[in-house]
């Protein structure tokens, strides 16, 4: 058996001829369309939500204008819409687990990579042929799903709604950062399930894994892709400090503080002191905030790094692969 797989893994001669692309592409349609439909199929069912929900959104904001939250919200018809981007959150989960996790893992854990591994196209082509299409398909079906929640949340991010789409339950649903997202959950479960070699492991470690990533990125990376500005916030007009640097939904105020006129902060004794004497010393409400017209140039950012990440999975993977015996 060693001997022969030697044979198979080194072949010599005229006829000893890499297997095409084309046959690989074939294979891998084969082994993953199944799969695949799945994923695409839970998307498509997210997306007729949206565009029926949305579609009612719409029209119900452009009947009523600007206030049109207010005057419906107390009905409770809309107050769902607040959780649904926790659930579209579970896609990526979803497909790093049930996609990635088992394209290598089935095959160790049943044995049949001593076979697939030996054969002419080699483990590295094999994996690539089976990888490169999938996230293809997924992560564009991914950017259009994004697209589609940035028109979903258009009525619900102006005007006096409550929501804004800096929110960390919403902020990497649009296009780029969840065509992002996906891709690198993909790859972290093909990674796992090339580590692990066991499926059910595999996709626990990927969804583990992909839930420190996401924490890590909302609560200490994403507000510094770039440098914060520091502003002033706005005056309440009732005898108090408060408000917001710009509209709720158009910026990201990470945090506020009261300051001298010179910029210094209050100390926590200084704060006690009331109106009159914040008043009378000239004290400022500064925010510490990402303006509006970031959002978009820190969307693509988190996709570049997202990207460039998935590549290192990927590379970590090959790695893996090439180096275990079969």
């Amino acid at each position: 058996m060693t001997a022969l797989a030697a044979q198979a893994r080194t072949p010599s001669g005229p006829s000893a001829r890499p297997v095409s692309w084309r046959k690989l592409a074939w294979v891998t349609w084969r082994r993953q369309r199944a799969i695949t439909a799945a994923a695409l199929a839970v998307m498509a069912g997210a997306a007729l939500i949206l565009v029926l929900s949305g579609l009612a959104m719409h029209h119900t904001a452009a009947r009523l204008g600007p206030g049109w939250w207010m005057q419906t919200r107390s009905t409770g018809y809309y107050s769902w819409a607040e959780n649904l981007p926790l659930l579209l959150q579970a896609i990526p989960i979803l497909v790093g687990a049930f996609v990635g996790a088992p394209l290598v893992a089935r095959e160790a854990e049943s044995g049949t990579f001593r076979f697939a591994w030996t054969q002419g196209p080699g483990r590295l082509r094999l994996l690539t042929s089976q990888l490169v299409p999938v996230a293809v398909i997924l992560t564009a079906a991914a950017a259009g799903l994004g697209a589609l929640i940035a028109w979903w949340l258009g009525p619900l991010t102006t005007g006096e709604s409550p929501m804004s789409r800096w929110s960390v339950s919403r902020v990497d649903l649009f296009a780029p950062s969840l065509a992002g997202w996906l891709l690198v959950s993909l790859t972290l479960g093909v990674l796992c399930g090339a580590a692990v070699r066991r499926t059910v492991a595999a996709m626990g470690a990927t969804m583990a894994g992909y839930v420190v990533l996401a924490y890590l990125t909302a609560t200490r990376w994403r507000s510094n892709y770039l440098t914060p500005l520091t502003g002033p916030a706005a005056w309440s007009g009732n005898g108090t400090y408060g408000g917001h640097v710009i509209a709720l939904g158009a910026a990201d105020e990470l945090t506020t503080y009261y300051a001298w006129p010179d910029g210094r902060r209050l100390t926590i004794q200084q704060l006690n002191h009331g109106t009159a004497w914040f008043n009378q010393h000239h004290i400022a409400l500064m925010a510490v905030y990402q303006p509006g017209s970031r959002f978009w140039p820190l969307q693509w950012i988190e996709f570049g790094w997202l990207a460039a990440l998935s590549l290192l999975l990927v590379g970590a993977t090959l790695l893996i692969i090439r180096r275990r015996a079969a």
